[in-house]
């Protein structure tokens, strides 16, 4: 590698591992600009084997004020001996230390918005941790030249000279020899946390006929959960795959009939959501049944790729679900338009004015 190619470090919170905007991200800027630094929190199942480089940050501390401090703290050292040209902070939550360190490097700051940390579900009902998140974004966001963010309602939220690029899968071939199945799959995948609906579905599946609910993912709402599903006396109904890689999960995604992500309206935060699971339904072919909020409606309304949810209530949710599983004809004309979708919908369009911003970033 040349003395002169750009080294840009990520710094990022989440599960490196699942989280498929970071590694595409990283592994486009480390395919086309310069090297690539991961600065991440180690966790018992890490990936070893990236494109990239990984620094991973140890902790003691998995969740709360405590586990934020201990992990900010050993951002900000690692950032300061971490060689960078360009740092990039994802969310609210690593962009302090990220500010900070720029500043005294004087090198370049680029901010990546997945969400809004003040208005996330486990927050806005605690005022004193809501306001301190309000504060970061409200003081130090627009300080900062470059950014970028997951949809256009999170751009107008910010009002501040965002650019959107959507997180979307990469483009890949859909298997025509589907198994035939006798029971339909209706699948979930993403974070089992507060207020993503899955409960709703639990609730319906008793009015749901012929067809299994399969959850990938994990969260702390897991253990509830199973709890729910014995009460509610539907096991045979429910099957629970846990994390999976994303790879594996690509294809995996292609077996589903219906495409769930009916989140809550627990804040803005969701409100505004454009999920990256429902373009990864979206890609793998899938008809899909999201909330009517801003984003997901607009997909679905100008692709034509499923519905939006009508109502909550068990039986009403269950006979939606029935006639999207069943409708061949609906069916058909989904599959179709799906098609269409996933050739715009693509982690290679987005690439194009990810790889635009950066190249404005280094000049």
């Amino acid at each position: 590698m040349k003395n002169n190619t750009p080294r840009i470090t990520i710094a990022v919170i989440s599960d490196l591992n699942t989280d498929q905007r970071i590694q595409k991200i990283a592994t486009s800027l480390q395919n086309n600009l310069g090297q690539v630094t991961v600065i991440c929190r180690k966790l018992r199942h890490d990936n070893p084997t990236y494109e990239y480089n990984v620094r991973r940050i140890r902790l003691l501390f998995n969740k709360g004020f405590k586990f934020y401090a201990a992990f900010n703290i050993r951002l900000f050292l690692k950032l300061l001996i971490q060689p960078s040209d360009i740092i990039v902070s994802n969310d609210a939550d690593t962009l302090l230390p990220c500010y900070y360190v720029s500043k005294l490097k004087r090198c370049k700051l680029v901010f990546d918005s997945h969400e809004i940390m003040s208005e996330v579900p486990e927050v806005i009902h605690r005022p004193a941790v809501q306001k301190f998140w309000r504060w970061i974004e409200q003081k130090y966001i627009p300080k900062i030249h470059y950014k970028y963010t997951v949809c256009k309602s999170l751009q107008n939220y910010y009002k501040s000279g965002f650019e959107v690029i959507r997180n979307v899968p990469y483009r890949f071939e859909i298997s025509e020899n589907k198994q035939k199945r006798e029971e339909k799959l209706i699948l979930y995948q993403g974070s089992v946390n507060m207020g993503r609906g899955i409960e709703d579905i639990v609730a319906a599946l008793p009015f749901i006929s012929n067809a299994l609910f399969v959850i990938v993912g994990d969260g702390y709402l897991m253990k509830e959960l199973h709890l729910m599903v014995q009460n509610s006396n539907v096991a045979e109904k429910v099957i629970f795959k846990g994390k999976m890689d994303p790879k594996k999960l690509s294809i995996y995604t292609q077996l589903a009939d219906l495409g769930i992500s009916i989140e809550e309206n627990l804040g803005l935060n969701y409100y505004y959501a454009l999920p990256n699971k429902l373009m990864d339904y979206i890609q793998a072919g899938v008809p899909v049944l999201v909330s009517d909020f801003p984003e997901m409606r607009n997909i679905v309304k100008k692709y034509k790729v499923g519905e939006t949810l009508k109502s909550r209530e068990p039986e009403e949710l269950a006979q939606q679900i029935n006639r999207m599983l069943n409708d061949e004809e609906q069916i058909q004309k989904w599959k179709e338009n799906l098609k269409t979708a996933a050739i715009e919908l693509c982690w290679e369009n987005e690439e194009k004015i990810l790889l635009k911003l950066y190249r404005e970033v280094l000049h």
